[in-house]
């Protein structure tokens, strides 16, 4: 009953968030604490986890810093920990309450307002959470150590920043994928044109031959990179139909509240955001890689949605999004409860 105690908290939540009432205040600042409680309880006290066995395995195999995985700040961590002899399920909840207080860390340093706060959590307990924080939890730290490197990016303090990035890199090395746009997001200019360019380039690699000839002419990779390869195909499906139409959905909405926008925070998080959304479509045929990389960039969208929330709009265009919000949310929670998987692993903690 924990997911559904805490995702009924959170429609509360939602609901209480779009008016402005001054005597619903108290009543939202409760509801926000009653979520945090619950997902404190989620990720630092349960065990139901579709990855929790391949973490156990990950945990008794580490050995050096290198021996299993390259990911080596992580290995380290399991060493310390397996110094003092403490269990594997110690070690699995410490990283739990860590992701938690990490959060709560960006909650606070991000966003100033309740509504930003709200919104992003919102977002944030749609997608990253269920799927990262609870299953995929060295990619849930590795986020937030590269959310809290643009933090202090955005306030030009290079040691933080550099510190923070390599330690998000070494915990999960897919957070690589992001160096590149550090060095161009200078020069990416956001307009029309550009999203009528990308538009053209993701129905011509998505509906022509996309990059499935170029891919099976790669020489064939090692480790994980050349196992997701292996799996390279030109099935379209309505599963990869709907991705589609999802990336091509959300891009317009950001463009449309933020093409314009000269905040360089808000320009360098759409421009990752966009990154995401071009690896997504150009590697389709390798929808695993692809999937595992376009998946790091989305956890930012929650950051563009409370900054779009927090702008001042007339009723209309404030019910329009809310009501996308609430679509936002609602995709990427049937997209992980639609997985049997999932469902069969966390029953005790829905039922």
């Amino acid at each position: 009953m924990l997911l559904i105690a805490t995702y009924f908290s959170v429609f509360i939540l939602y609901v209480l968030n779009f008016f402005d009432d001054v005597f619903l205040t108290p009543l939202r600042k409760y509801s926000y604490f009653i979520v945090l409680f619950f997902a404190f309880l989620l990720l630092g006290f349960t065990e139901n986890s579709i990855d929790y066995n391949g973490y156990k395995i990950y945990y008794d195999t580490v050995k050096t810093l290198s021996n299993y995985n390259t990911d080596v700040l992580f290995n380290f961590a399991i060493l310390i920990f397996k110094y003092f002899s403490f269990s594997f399920e110690f070690f699995y909840h410490s990283v739990g309450i860590i992701n938690f207080i990490l959060l709560l860390v960006i909650l606070n340093i991000f966003f100033k307002t309740e509504r930003e706060k709200i919104i992003f959590l919102l977002c944030y307990l749609s997608f990253a959470f269920l799927l990262k924080d609870l299953i995929q939890m060295r990619n849930a730290l590795a986020l937030k150590y590269f959310l809290l490197s643009l933090y202090f990016f955005f306030r030009k303090k290079g040691f933080f920043v550099f510190s923070l990035y390599i330690m998000a890199v070494l915990t999960h090395n897919s957070l690589l994928m992001f160096v590149p746009i550090f060095f161009v997001h200078k020069h990416v200019r956001l307009s029309g044109y550009l999203l009528i360019f990308l538009y053209a380039a993701f129905f011509i690699v998505y509906f022509g031959n996309g990059f499935i000839k170029v891919l099976k002419s790669i020489p064939v990779f090692g480790g994980r990179i050349g196992s997701y390869l292996a799996f390279s195909s030109r099935e379209f499906d309505a599963l990869s139909l709907f991705h589609f139409v999802r990336i091509c959905i959300y891009l317009f909405f950001f463009f449309f509240f933020l093409k314009n926008n000269a905040d360089k925070r808000i320009r360098f998080l759409l421009i990752c955001v966009t990154y995401g959304y071009l690896i997504r479509i150009c590697l389709i045929d390798v929808s695993m890689l692809s999937g595992r990389l376009a998946e790091n960039t989305y956890v930012l969208e929650a950051f563009l949605l409370a900054y779009i929330f927090q702008r001042p709009s007339k009723k209309p265009t404030r019910v329009f999004k809310y009501c996308f919000l609430l679509l936002y949310c609602a995709v990427y929670i049937k997209m992980i409860f639609g997985n049997l998987d999932f469902l069969n692993k966390y029953q005790s903690l829905i039922w």
